[in-house]
């Protein structure tokens, strides 16, 4: 014969239950669980240079580029369809700069565009490789993405990244900026001479439509024209995000107006938030306008006008346990900064945070 026995008590109403069964000695069954406490703190993302000061101008900067391909406006890498042959190399539809770009909306499943070049380069001696994207259509069902590789003669290196990681994907009708650092890569050759592109589409729906242009790689030797602020754990620590928050104040302004970032005209390229370590890129916002922040959900915007400026304040507020950054990956969140900022006053990014503490 079974029998249970619950206590309850307690403000909480908290409940334990006891249990005999049949073939069983009498006796309490117990276990073992950590328990969890947190401290809790603020921390602004920094810059070595700039400290917790967003408002930065890195246009100021004119980086050393290397022009892969673009559209053949220049003569640069030679390309080729190597699987499939859904790339024009000389499209005219839609071009970011000079008349021509390369046109991928014919492209399916597994196309490949490859560009080569007839000598080495050290890959240490790249910092980022960049290039420009335009979204026709971009099917959100099944596995939908375009990838890139590189190459050491015609044998693949490293790993593929998705350029769904660097842009948003549902942003359509206008040209993106795509940074993605060398390390994620994580090229395995001492030199490369070939970048491959590859349309990926299975599942319902059709395969991206998309443009690119000015596809280059910026050299470490120069500078890079955008910003990064920061925050690292510590290796053994865990955090829980609970909000990040931005705070600005901008002159000549006594209102808001969301078609704007934080009172200055829209952005081109973008900010970019992402939760990432040196490898995985775990979350990834990107916001040209304040609509565009207030669209990331779970948003409240607070607005304070007097003496002619206006402070904003947008917060982010984070489901228990949704972020979660742990040192002993190399977790960390960043902002990149790739606009001039300085025309607002003051602006700042910082996270609320529960530390785990076992």
């Amino acid at each position: 014969m079974s029998a249970s026995v619950r206590i309850q008590g307690g403000s909480d109403k908290a409940v334990a239950d006891l249990h005999t069964h049949n073939g069983q000695p009498r006796g309490l069954v117990v276990y073992n669980d950590n328990l969890n406490n947190y401290t809790y703190d603020v921390k602004y993302l920094t810059n070595p240079t700039y400290g917790r000061n967003v408002n930065q101008d890195p246009t100021a900067l004119t980086p050393t580029s290397v022009t892969i391909h673009d559209g053949g406006d220049t003569a640069a890498w030679t390309p080729t369809n190597l699987s499939g042959s859904g790339f024009d190399f000389a499209g005219t539809t839609q071009v970011f700069a000079g008349t021509r770009s390369i046109d991928a909306t014919a492209s399916s499943n597994n196309n490949i565009a490859s560009f080569s070049v007839g000598f080495s380069i050290n890959p240490a001696l790249i910092s980022f490789l960049r290039m420009r994207i335009y979204i026709e259509s971009w099917d959100g069902r099944g596995t939908k993405d375009v990838q890139v590789q590189w190459a050491d003669a015609s044998t693949l290196t490293g790993a593929a990244v998705n350029l769904s990681d660097y842009i948003d994907t549902t942003l359509t009708g206008t040209w993106q900026l795509v940074d993605i650092p060398i390390s994620d890569f994580q090229i395995t050759t001492a030199t490369v001479n070939e970048l491959r592109i590859q349309t990926l589409a299975t599942g319902p729906g059709q395969a991206p439509d998309y443009h690119l242009d000015n596809i280059e790689y910026l050299a470490v030797s120069g500078s890079v024209d955008a910003f990064e602020f920061r925050w690292d754990p510590e290796y053994g620590d865990t955090y829980y995000v609970r909000e990040f928050k931005m705070t600005a104040l901008t002159s000549g302004k006594t209102t808001v107006d969301t078609d704007e970032f934080f009172g200055i005209t829209a952005l081109t390229n973008g900010i970019e938030l992402v939760l990432r370590d040196e490898k995985t890129i775990y979350a990834a916002l990107d916001a040209r306008t304040t609509f565009d922040l207030l669209s990331w959900g779970h948003v409240e915007l607070d607005a304070f006008g007097g003496n002619n400026k206006v402070t904003q304040v947008i917060s982010f507020q984070i489901p228990d346990e949704h972020m979660t950054v742990i040192g002993k990956r190399g977790m960390y969140i960043v902002l990149r900064v790739r606009d001039d900022l300085s025309g607002i006053d003051k602006l700042t990014c910082s996270v609320t945070l529960s530390k785990l503490e076992n």
